[in-house]
């Protein structure tokens, strides 16, 4: 392990930077005391770098938890139940695609994807196996620190959107016809079959629906869903729609539910308002969602591939 450090005389501040170009900044001066935030699991087989971000977590109040290969990660994260977990893809035992599934049968903690390989397959993968976020090497801890804190707010404050163009509800489960979405068990049914979603996925279709027939701007939605500190490339939300698409509507040529502005963004739609339009007037927004659906197609498909950027 290359490690490059650049030292100051007063206060000792060090510069770090490992192979994979995780940057650090410590300071060895007495730091005030902070308050346990909660267990944050880091699985990668680069031990400087676990070693440098755990570091910084416990700087913010977390306490971490490290593992060194698949099987070491995923048994903490079973037993030890973390708030969020950083995962590495390429590891030793077992590599973070199988950990992610495996989580994922048991628990939707967080997880943030870690890892150098940039490939656009990579990261669609791992966001169809349940991930939450992907950040690709090298990156900052300062950049690492933001998603950590975007995706831990976001797993607390579900329940906390305004809900005032809701459709009714029974307690926290909203009911759409043939689709149920349960706030409180992060389940959604189709004729009563459980359709088996991501935490991100879920967290997109629960802010639609609680918000219906409101349209919303990507830009929108990555700030809303993704987190204010989310960098990331528009077209994320592309992706995620086009997933959820495939999973909740019957078909997804032709959505019912989560539909498109064209040339403004997305909206949740609970209601047969249009049954009053004209006949012809719905074969013409039929027509223009299809041509909308097939921008948004191109849109995915070219995700990530142009710039390399970190897309949950």
């Amino acid at each position: 392990m290359i490690i490059k450090e650049q030292k100051e005389v007063k206060n000792v501040t060090v510069k770090s930077e490992d192979r994979n170009g995780v940057k650090n900044e410590a300071r060895n001066e007495t730091e005030k005391p902070i308050a346990k935030k909660g267990k944050i699991l880091v699985v990668d087989d680069e031990k400087n770098l676990v070693d440098i971000v755990a570091y910084n977590l416990k700087k913010e109040g977390y306490e971490p938890l490290k593992a060194y290969d698949g099987e070491a990660g995923l048994a903490l994260a079973l037993s030890e139940d973390p708030e969020l977990i950083l995962l590495d893809i390429m590891m030793p035992k077992l590599d973070g695609f199988e950990v992610c599934t495996r989580i994922r049968k048991k628990s939707q903690v967080p997880i943030i994807m870690l890892t150098a390989r940039v490939e656009e397959v990579d990261k669609v993968l791992g966001f169809e196996l349940g991930a939450d976020d992907y950040v690709t090497k090298p990156f900052g801890v300062r950049e690492l620190i933001a998603r950590v804190k975007a995706n831990l707010r976001r797993s607390k404050s579900n329940n906390n959107s305004d809900s005032s163009n809701a459709p009714p509800q029974n307690g926290n489960i909203l009911m759409f016809g043939e689709l149920t979405l349960d706030l409180d068990l992060f389940e959604a049914r189709r004729s009563g079959e459980i359709i088996e979603l991501t935490r991100r996925e879920f967290e997109l279709v629960r802010y639609l629906a609680t918000q219906n027939d409101q349209v919303f701007t990507r830009e929108n939605l990555l700030e809303n869903v993704w987190g204010y500190e989310y960098l990331g490339d528009v077209r994320t939300v592309d992706v995620t729609i086009r997933r959820l698409r495939t999973k909740l509507e019957a078909n997804p040529n032709t959505p019912k539910y989560v539909l498109t502005r064209r040339g403004v963004g997305y909206y949740f739609c609970a209601s047969d308002k249009n049954d009053k339009s004209s006949s012809e007037s719905k074969e013409t927004n039929k027509e223009a969602s299809k041509e909308a659906n097939k921008e948004e197609s191109k849109n995915a498909d070219k995700f990530n591939g142009e710039n390399g950027g970190n897309n949950p």
